[in-house]
């Protein structure tokens, strides 16, 4: 997976401290699902998964409008989603697809320069679009591409001197994807 974070509002006690940079360390994760194969209705073309997924995101800089800052620490995060997807029907072995998750998002952040080591719990939600083949030669598994738009609510934590520190996490990701059919 190829993850573009962008920079966002860094928060401290209710007043905004500059704009932060996150570096995507990796993300990693793995699902497993469910598939309806003979209503003849719609649902024949819908998948159903739970989802686990383990993310983890250095501090890079601060931008505070006067200058920049290395931030030591970072961003975790474990997400459990339920996601439902829509299998396009093709004539082909090409099949595009949409999906939509949803679950909650158990935030840690740690920061030296920040004074912060706390955990939050937050909603989280997922927007999927992609692409899969299902090659002849491998009946049952299915090979793809895709594109994930990831958030949650905005986490919540609290530095050494009691104040609260606010963070958002958006992330576009780029992955490859096997499916594998039981």
């Amino acid at each position: 997976d190829i993850s573009y974070i962008p920079d966002t509002d860094l928060t401290v006690g209710g007043v905004k401290n500059g704009t932060m940079a996150l570096k995507n360390d990796f993300t990693i994760g793995g699902a497993i699902g469910y598939r309806p194969h003979t209503t003849k209705t719609f649902l024949d073309h819908t998948r159903y998964e739970v989802e686990y997924t383990y993310r983890a995101h250095s501090f890079d800089s601060l931008d505070t409008g006067a200058g920049s800052i290395e931030v030591d620490g970072s961003m975790k995060a474990d997400v459990y989603m339920v996601n439902a997807y829509y299998d396009m029907p093709t004539a082909a072995r090409l099949s595009p697809y949409v999906g939509a998750g949803i679950g909650m998002a158990k935030w840690t952040m740690d920061s030296g320069t920040l004074s912060t080591d706390d955990k939050d719990l937050q909603l989280a939600y997922q927007l999927m679009v992609g692409m899969t083949y299902s090659p002849n030669s491998m009946p049952g598994v299915d090979w793809g591409l895709g594109y994930r738009y990831f958030t949650s609510m905005d986490p919540s934590f609290k530095n050494n001197a009691g104040q609260t520190v606010d963070y958002s996490i958006d992330t576009h990701s780029l992955e490859m994807l096997g499916r594998f059919h039981f």
